[in-house]
């Protein structure tokens, strides 16, 4: 079954027939959904063969031939780090988080530090609205536990393999480190951050970002080699603060970014190299810098307001990937 929008009758008819999957859609395009195998988390931004808004359709990513079992649950701020509780030896976990809660706020900056949480792949994605109603309208999730829609918890579905599937996920950023720039490191974990030390000399970062043109407004952290972007949503150089879409880590060490390839280029080439992908998310980061809407792709997607990868990610795109072993 191909990964792309749909029409809700059409994926109703698919819920009840029993399928696994991860659905995307406009809060009144997932309202009302039959109970089943399957989570979901709203956005209006979908790449299918184009990029473009769309509220009516839901978009299927359909893992029905590979599942051999599936476990829904829903967590809230209190009990998110036990997200790995309940993983499947031979699997991967999918989750999907409400922007702007406080379970998103526990699980961007606690993460890395629940029990069991690189035992096995776990990916997923922020939902949210449409730009122009953020503030208005509430993003949401939903389980195919009953179909409710949440607007203050993560839905979680963990997907048994078969023992002969590997399943891994991976990262990647058309972004790139800037040569010769300075190593920043912070003294707190948040999403505001201020006094930083800047190649071990006390500095400030919305003074340092005040000195960069707008597409260098960045960080970017090399991960055991995978980039991690750190994107500044607000300088406010009254305050001397940057407010930043994912939490800085304290202690971690940061160095500024650049953009590397034109981002449409990028995501075709990256994603054309690839075979067995079974999920993919790009950031509306990217969309929007990128001027997606209208544009061809070569593959299809939902576009979310962030990306999941074991952590909380911004300008990133998350894949799922399988293969036979």
């Amino acid at each position: 079954m191909e990964n792309k929008l749909y029409t809700k009758d059409e994926v109703k008819t698919f819920i009840l027939q029993g399928r696994v999957m991860l659905l995307a859609g406009s809060p009144r395009a997932l309202e009302g959904l039959p109970a089943g195998k399957w989570i979901a988390g709203s956005t209006v931004y979908f790449i299918d063969k184009v990029g473009l808004k769309d509220e009516e359709r839901i978009f299927v990513y359909d893992f029905t031939n590979i599942a051999k079992d599936v476990f829904l649950e829903v967590f809230d701020e209190n009990n998110i780090n036990k997200i790995a509780f309940n993983s499947f030896e031979t699997g991967f976990t999918l989750l999907t988080i409400p922007m702007d809660t406080l379970v998103l706020e526990n699980f961007s900056k606690n993460s890395l530090s629940y029990d069991g949480i690189f035992d096995y792949p776990v990916a997923g994605f922020v939902a949210g609205v449409d730009i122009e109603k953020i503030g208005v309208e509430k993003s949401v999730v939903v389980s195919g536990m009953d179909g409710k829609l949440l607007y203050d918890k993560a839905a979680v579905m963990h997907v048994k393999l078969s023992n002969d599937y590997y399943v891994h996920s991976e990262i990647l950023n058309f972004d790139e480190i800037e040569p010769d720039s300075p190593e920043i490191v912070f003294p707190k974990t948040s999403y505001v951050q201020s006094s930083c030390l800047i190649d071990g000399k006390q500095g400030n970062i919305a003074n340092l970002f005040g000195t960069l043109p707008f597409e260098r407004q960045k960080l970017v952290q090399n991960q055991c080699g995978a980039l991690i972007n750190r994107e500044s949503v607000l300088i406010n150089s009254l305050k001397k603060e940057v407010q930043f879409y994912a939490p800085i880590v304290a202690g971690e060490k940061y160095r500024l970014g650049r953009k590397r390839e034109n981002y449409i280029d990028g995501f075709n080439k990256k994603l054309n190299t690839k075979n067995n992908v079974l999920l993919c998310l790009s950031c509306i980061i990217y969309y929007l810098h990128g001027d997606f809407e209208g544009k061809k792709f070569s593959y299809n997607c939902i576009i979310t307001y962030g990306e999941i990868a074991y952590q909380l990610l911004n300008k990133t795109v998350v894949t799922v990937e399988v293969e036979k072993i």
